[in-house]
């Protein structure tokens, strides 16, 4: 059985993204550097690490979601593992839909542009090296037009997956097109600010050996389940947006 979730504390005129919050936070558990060493743990896992990490990201953000007032935050728990790679299935499960779904169409262009730039510069030699570069340009924008957009139907789609917990409901594109019209800044901006804080970030990493890479993944993985799967669903629902139906509590 499955709820809506209703908070009143969501229910305000609009809430702000704060993207710096997303960072401060992870310190807020007295179990922060544990929780920052698991992740990056489970990172290292071939297949079912990754599972287990985006199924516990969705763990915090509901919880963060459930009670938005309690200090700190869920901590990393390897006694539910299983748990967390089950729940991390659906939202991965989504994105490779979503990918295979984007990618294909995207892919025929792409062949297709470059298969008829090639004739065209082998019938024409002349004309070869503008339309080689004319080809190159068009495939670069369509490159970048291609992630812009995955990332726009991505992300609704997988905090679809994540909260509801079921696969068949994740895939609904009303909602979809009614969060991005809601919220394709905030998107646009998360996408941007997490880039640029990975930069310094992994640079710290290298400081320490290398070793610290690692740790530092820990670390956006904790900021992107604040700053993506919490902060962005609250401020849609802030915003009037669709709740997403919560697994009931027991």
């Amino acid at each position: 059985m499955s709820q809506p979730y209703f908070d009143s504390d969501l229910d305000q005129p609009e809430q702000a993204l704060d993207c710096f919050r997303s960072f401060q936070f992870i310190t807020e558990s007295p179990k922060w550097m544990m929780n920052v060493l698991c992740v990056s743990i489970c990172q290292m896992i071939p297949v079912i690490g990754p599972l287990a990490v985006l199924g516990y990201q969705f763990e915090l953000a509901e919880s963060l979601l459930r009670r938005p007032d309690d200090d700190g935050y869920l901590d990393f728990d390897f006694n539910k593992f299983v748990d967390y790679m089950k729940r991390g299935l659906r939202p991965f499960l989504t994105a490779l839909i979503a990918v295979i779904v984007i990618g294909i169409p995207v892919m025929v262009i792409l062949l297709g542009l470059f298969f008829a730039g090639a004739m065209i510069a082998q019938a024409n030699r002349e004309a070869g090296e503008i339309v080689g570069a004319a080809v190159i340009g068009v495939m670069v924008l369509l490159y970048f037009v291609m992630l812009i957009g995955a990332n726009m139907l991505m992300i609704p789609l997988m905090i679809r997956a994540g909260y509801c917990q079921d696969l068949g409901q994740a895939l609904d594109f009303h909602f979809v097109k009614s969060f991005v019209q809601l919220m394709w800044k905030e998107i646009i901006i998360t996408n941007l600010f997490l880039m640029v804080a990975t930069i310094p970030l992994m640079l710290i990493g290298l400081l320490m050996c290398f070793v610290g890479i690692y740790l530092m993944v820990g670390v956006i993985m904790l900021a992107q389940a604040n700053l993506i799967d919490y902060q962005l669903y609250a401020i849609y629902l802030s915003r009037g947006g669709e709740p997403i139906p919560l697994k009931t509590v027991v």
